[in-house]
């Protein structure tokens, strides 16, 4: 099985842009730890995860933009419930 550094590794030795989402930190009860990374290719190919469901469905969605623009950036995931509930509430998408 492929490390997502050697992923990252093979990604870049054949010119396909990537975005490379890390947990840099955490409060509360999360499903996964700081430092867990998820590698997000082109056309949505992914591998690794940072935590699953509305979550990752979040880091993709930022993946796009930032590959978009193409400037990094740290983004904020407020995933209490009170939060989550707001989002399905007014129909957002992840």
């Amino acid at each position: 099985m492929n490390s997502i550094v050697e992923t990252a590794g093979r990604l870049l030795d054949d010119h396909k842009e990537f975005v490379l989402a890390t947990i840099v930190s955490r409060h509360g009860s999360t499903p996964r730890m700081a430092g867990t990374r998820m590698i997000i290719a082109e056309r949505g190919r992914n591998m690794g995860t940072v935590g699953g469901g509305l979550l990752e469905a979040r880091v993709a969605q930022k993946a796009g933009d930032v590959l978009s623009s193409r400037h990094a950036e740290v983004i904020r995931f407020d995933m209490t419930p009170d939060e989550l509930v707001k989002i399905r509430a007014e129909g957002q998408r992840p």
